[in-house]
C-alpha cells in the first residue's frame, strides 16, 4: 500500500525517468510504504534500545548492552539497525527480516548472559548475618537488582523489522534480487 511517494513528476523529473528506464526498484525506493515505515521505526527502536538501560544494579545505576560484555553485542545491534534501515531505504523491505531475526537471537543471548551473572552475583553474595553493615548491603544488592525497559525496546524494535518483512512479502514489493 503506497502512502505517499516524493520527487517530481515533471520532465526529468525521478519518478519518471524511473519509469522510463524501466527501474521498478527506483520506483519503489522513492516509494514510502507501511513496510518501510515499519522498518525505520523498527530500526530506530533498535539502534535506541543499544543505549537505554537493561538491568538497575543499586549503587551503580543501569547497565547498557554497550557495556555488557565489552560491547559487542550493542555493536551488533547497531550494526543490524544500520542494516535493516539500508535495505528499507534501498528498496529491499522483504530482507528487513534478517536483520530483525539476528538481532532477537543477540538480544537472547545478552538477556541469558546477563541473566547469568545476576544470578551468580547473587548466589556470591551470599545473605548478611544480622547487624553486619556488608551483609546489608549484600542483601540490599542482591534483592534489589531488576531488569529494566531497555529489553522492551530491543524486543519491540527486532520485531519491527520482522514485521516489516512480512508486510513487504505480502504486499509483493522490495523483491531483492541482489
Amino acid at each position: 500500500m503506497r502512502l505517499f511517494s516524493y520527487g517530481t513528476t515533471g520532465w526529468g523529473g525521478t519518478r519518471r525517468r524511473a519509469r522510463h528506464c524501466g527501474d521498478v526498484n527506483a520506483e519503489m525506493a522513492m516509494t514510502w510504504t507501511v513496510a518501510k515505515l515499519t522498518a525505520l521505526g523498527g530500526a530506530a527502536l533498535l539502534a535506541l534500545g543499544a543505549f537505554l538501560p537493561l538491568v538497575h544494579v543499586p549503587k551503580r545505576g543501569g547497565v547498557t548492552l554497550i557495556a555488557t560484555d565489552g560491547g559487542w553485542g550493542g555493536y551488533a545491534i547497531l550494526a543490524l539497525a544500520a542494516a535493516g534501515a539500508a535495505l528499507a531505504l534501498l528498496g529491499r523491505t522483504r530482507w528487513t527480516m534478517l536483520p530483525g531475526i539476528a538481532a532477537l537471537g543477540v538480544a537472547a543471548y545478552a538477556f541469558i548472559r546477563v541473566s547469568t551473572e545476576i544470578e551468580r552475583a547473587r548466589l556470591r553474595l551470599g545473605g548478611g548475618i544480622g547487624d553486619d553493615p556488608i551483609g546489608q548491603l549484600q542483601d540490599y544488592v542482591r534483592v534489589n537488582s531488576s531488569y529494566s525497559y531497555g529489553w522492551a525496546v530491543l524486543v519491540f524494535g527486532a520485531l519491527g523489522l520482522v514485521a516489516a518483512g512480512l508486510l513487504a512479502w505480502r504486499e509483493g514489493r522490495g523483491s531483492g534480487d541482489f
